[in-house]
């Protein structure tokens, strides 16, 4: 578990926990979130534009309000955490589904944990290039890392004023081979990036605490 001073830094730059919004929709909101979420999990993309209707329409407004979900120009989907339609390094391969990517390193731990499932997990350290890959079994709360030095940096832009906004924190949130990595990486960018390095069972407790409610949360409140 991570300790009070780096959770509070993680909770400063990701905001309170993505499931706490859901008590703030309607009930179509909710259940319209929840099946692009199991979309996602599925085929590894979200519900087609076209295939809502206007009452989907408006609530998929809704969780776009609550930074549920990002739109494009047109209405279609770019995200719902913890997935993303756009090519990013971090991809989820879930036990009996699909291959999405993920937001962001978090983001691709929480994933697992949201679906009480096992994935794989497979990203890149950015700055060595080196391919990091990360079992995750125990329906998404035991993790084998490889290389068994993998770490997470959970960063934001230092101008950022938006906490928990994918396209600010999602680039900056990123899974190293090693501590030594991370700390260079974050080093050169360090008059515009800030944030938290975790070890291994810290990033998987955070990603668990803010992305594994957003089903459970649905099958209370819907």
């Amino acid at each position: 578990m991570a300790d009070p001073a780096t959770r509070e830094g993680v909770e400063r730059i990701l905001g309170e926990p993505t499931s706490e919004r859901l008590g703030f929709l309607p009930r179509q909101a909710r259940l319209l979130h929840r099946g692009i979420l199991r979309r996602f999990a599925a085929t590894g993309a979200p519900p087609a534009h076209a295939e809502l209707d206007a009452e989907a329409r408006h609530s998929l407004r809704d969780l776009a309000e609550w930074d549920l979900v990002g739109l494009g120009q047109r209405g279609e989907i770019e995200y719902a955490y913890p997935f993303a339609t756009e090519r990013t390094p971090h991809r989820v391969q879930v036990a009996d589904g699909a291959q999405p990517y993920a937001v962001s390193a978090l983001h691709a731990l929480g994933a697992p944990a949201m679906l009480e499932t096992d994935a794989e997990i497979t990203s890149v350290d950015p700055r060595t290039r080196r391919r990091i890959r990360i079992a995750v079994g125990g329906r998404g709360t035991t993790a084998d890392w490889q290389p068994a030095t993998t770490v997470v940096f959970v960063g934001i832009l230092i101008r950022c004023s938006e906490l928990g906004d994918a396209k600010a924190c999602g680039p900056y949130t990123k899974f190293f081979g090693t501590q030594d990595s991370a700390e260079t990486w974050a080093e050169a960018r360090a008059e515009r990036v800030t944030g938290v390095l975790l070890e291994q069972d810290q990033a998987l407790r955070a990603a668990e605490r803010h992305f594994a409610g957003l089903l459970r949360r649905h099958l209370r409140s819907v």
